[in-house]
């Protein structure tokens, strides 16, 4: 036998290499290849699996009371298996009695409830309505002429008389005077006026008062941050804090009171600031807290006047400058105009003896506008009429020696009526 030189063993060593080597390759390939049918299965599996939980019904499974497992929840695992292996789910009996008591009381509490409900309405039913407080009576022309009456005008005919002296059909009264003085406990005297056919008409200045700063500070506009007492303008009137709770309430419940004393129209005069610096710096406690401007104050202040007015038709007094449509917003003393609002009436006021010098209407400036009566109060009512929209237009002026020329403006204008103060 040949010996095996070195050679030859070399060689079938590496025989044997390749050949293990190729055995590796081959099961990696074989093991690869099942990897891959095994994923190829598994997803198609899943696919499956979702298929059928799309296509699955929304309702719930039965519920099942006999099963070999465990189907529903509870605290207590139901151990117990018949001779086939399957386990009782029932309800147990106590949970059953809980139920029906729950069940049980829940009627009882419904009809306890209902019961009551409808024992409180007959009661109600039975309470007779009380009588509602007599309205006054307006008309859709409106107040036509009114004239200013005032204190000492006597009983209801004397007034009458004055009133139709003057050609007039309203008669005004001072309810709340600018000095802040109320003057109230007139139902009498309006109820026979109105058997008279005469309307009337309570003017109220809502926040230059001077009366009620006095008793109730709190109300008053303050001087110099709060700290310096009640402010006072350059006249001497004292004024109500607009942006006060209390002020507002003030003047709302004099507004309340003067419709339920029966007067037909309601003046509403001074719904403003101040023009003027006055006794020192004006501090109005509250204004920082508001969120808002001034002129919405205003117009929320004069909508809550026309809610608290009730029947009687509210006329609202405004300058010439609350009639201006673009009206400054940073200036005194609406601060805007007071055009739309939900007042039945715009009350021009034309009145010469309460107006400042350099006076400006619709761009035309007034010196002093007493020089020039008729010219000022027919301007001021051309201003009213052309921006107040649907809103019907009085024109206020003073019953003096021009009072002919103030009825002349108001005629040339074609105003709704008028006010002879």
């Amino acid at each position: 036998m040949k010996k095996k030189t070195s050679a030859d063993r070399s060689a079938e060593a590496r025989s044997e290499g390749i050949r293990r080597e190729k055995r590796r390759r081959a099961l990696t390939r074989i093991q690869k290849k099942r990897e891959e049918e095994k994923s190829d299965a598994s997803r198609e599996r899943d696919a499956v699996f979702t298929k059928k939980l799309a296509d699955a019904p929304a309702r719930r499974a039965p519920l099942t009371r006999r099963t070999r497992g465990y189907y529903r929840f509870s605290k207590v695992y139901p151990a117990k298996v018949d001779e086939k292996g399957m386990r009782e789910n029932a309800d147990r009996k106590s949970h059953r009695r809980t139920l029906r008591l729950i069940w049980a009381l829940g009627v009882v509490l419904v009809f306890c409830c209902a019961y009551m409900l409808t024992r409180a309405a007959v009661l109600i039913s039975r309470i007779p309505a009380a009588e509602a407080p007599a309205t006054p009576e307006t008309t859709e022309a409106g107040p036509g002429k009114l004239v200013r009456v005032g204190p000492e005008a006597g009983d209801a005919d004397a007034v009458a008389e004055a009133v139709r002296a003057q050609g007039g059909t309203t008669a005004l009264f001072e309810f709340k005077a600018e000095d802040g003085v109320i003057s109230a406990g007139r139902a009498p005297l309006v109820a026979a006026l109105k058997k008279m056919d005469i309307p009337c008409a309570a003017y109220i200045s809502c926040f230059k008062d001077s009366a009620a700063p006095k008793e109730r500070a709190s109300l008053s506009v303050l001087r110099t941050g709060g700290e310096g007492g009640r402010w006072t303008d350059n006249a001497g009137n004292g004024w109500l804090n607009p942006f006060s709770e209390a002020a507002r309430e003030y003047v709302l419940q004099a507004v309340e009171d003067a419709s339920q004393e029966g007067f037909a129209y309601i003046v509403l005069d001074n719904v403003c600031f101040p023009t003027d610096s006055g006794s020192a710096p004006a501090f109005y406690e509250g204004e920082k807290e508001y969120i808002g401007t001034r002129n919405q104050l205003l117009r929320g202040f004069v909508f809550d006047a026309v809610q608290r007015a009730g029947a009687a038709q509210t006329v609202l007094m405004l300058r010439s400058v609350g009639l201006e449509p673009g009206a400054d917003p940073e200036r005194a003393p609406y601060y805007g105009n007071l055009l739309e609002t939900s007042a039945a009436f715009i009350c021009a006021d034309a009145r010469l003896s309460v107006q400042q010098k350099n006076v400006t209407v619709n761009g035309r400036a007034f010196d002093t506008p007493g020089n020039i009566p008729f010219a000022f109060m027919l301007a001021v009512g051309e201003l009213a009429e052309a921006n107040a929209g649907e809103t019907r237009v009085l024109l206020c002026f003073d019953a003096d020696e021009n009072a002919d020329e103030g009825a002349a403006a108001a005629d040339y204008t074609h105003t709704a009526g008028l006010i002879y103060w």
